[in-house]
């Protein structure tokens, strides 16, 4: 059975909303956030994304699950092109401060903790989200007429 013009199998939508999230459950800190940010993405983009989280584990490297999303048609290669995400750009800098380090707003060290420490199965963190999709008003009707018919 098929759901919607994105065409979700009933597995798929199980698994986009049993996405626990990205990184160490185990870890010592973790951060919670309200919902998954989709940053500039175009509609195409969000359609084959919303499929490929269909794919995702209940629990993923961020650096490796993004490289089966897309931004403008590209794979999101965080350790190449990071996004300027301020939440993880926050993030990161309190990562950076718990450690000691003396320069935890600088920009350079933020940004390499984002592309090769933040949300990493191995690391120190763990990202998760109270709502496994946004609730940006035109996306989520989007995301809810895709998957439970016309919300109208």
């Amino acid at each position: 059975m098929s759901f919607n013009a994105l065409d979700l199998s009933i597995e798929e939508v199980e698994k986009i909303a049993g996405f626990l999230g990205y990184g160490r459950p185990s870890s010592p800190v973790w951060f919670i956030g309200f919902e998954e940010g989709l940053g500039n993405m175009n509609a195409e983009d969000a359609t084959k994304n919303c499929k490929a989280r269909g794919r995702f584990e209940k629990i993923m490297d961020l650096y490796e699950a993004h490289l089966d999303l897309l931004q403008c048609g590209l794979p999101i290669d965080l350790e190449e092109r990071p996004p300027r995400t301020q939440v993880w750009q926050f993030m990161a800098k309190l990562m950076l401060a718990r450690e000691n380090s003396n320069d935890w707003s600088d920009k350079t060290k933020v940004k390499d903790y984002i592309r090769f420490r933040l949300g990493r199965k191995n690391g120190d963190t763990f990202l998760t989200e109270l709502s496994t999709y946004s609730y940006r008003p035109q996306l989520r009707q989007f995301v809810a007429g895709q998957i439970c018919g016309d919300p109208q």
